[in-house]
């Protein structure tokens, strides 16, 4: 039951973000140059950088000339392929780069989330086989069995496929990178 206990605080770490403290979620992109510059780690940052880019830069540099970029929940790239000014692939492959490595870390906190749900469903199914061992209550563990199974089983679906989609932007990154050099 400890263990049980020890997996769930385990998953909570996990969800509460602690794997991406230091990924950039926003900065600001220069739309002729593909320049980036005042990138963040901080969520809470992310306003302070669409303000300088209204309020500082726009005034300073002309409306459109940058642009602030975050990464989060949503993909919002062909919207930022669509503001460059200057449309060669190169200029933007920066940006695709740092969008496809906040991705990454992204699926590897699903990939370490859903490691421990796979411990836990296994050890619930274990404490479960091993309150119903004895003759008298064997129905009991085939019925429990047949849950507890297709739980473990769920469990390592979901991870295969996070593994999976890790995997695919390990690639994607790997392509991006060896473009720019």
């Amino acid at each position: 039951m400890n263990v049980i206990i020890v997996e769930v605080k385990k998953l909570n770490k996990i969800n509460n973000g602690n794997h991406m403290n230091d990924l950039i979620v926003a900065g600001i992109i220069n739309l002729n140059t593909g320049e980036i510059s005042d990138t963040t780690t901080l969520t809470k940052e992310k306003t302070a950088i669409r303000l300088k880019v209204r309020d500082e830069l726009g005034c300073k540099h002309g409306r459109g000339e940058f642009m602030a970029f975050e990464f989060g929940s949503m993909s919002h790239m062909s919207y930022y392929r669509k503001q460059m000014i200057n449309k060669c692939p190169d200029v933007f492959r920066g940006l695709q780069v740092l969008s496809v490595k906040h991705l990454i870390a992204e699926s590897k906190g699903y990939v370490a989330r859903y490691k421990l749900e796979l411990g836990l469903a296994e050890s619930v199914a274990n404490d479960c086989a091993n309150l119903y061992q004895s003759e008298e209550y064997k129905s009991k563990l085939t019925f429990i069995s047949e849950l507890t199974e297709s739980g473990v089983q769920e469990a390592q679906e979901t991870l295969d496929d996070a593994k999976s989609e890790l995997n695919n932007r390990l690639r994607s990154l790997k392509k991006l990178e060896a473009q720019i050099s």
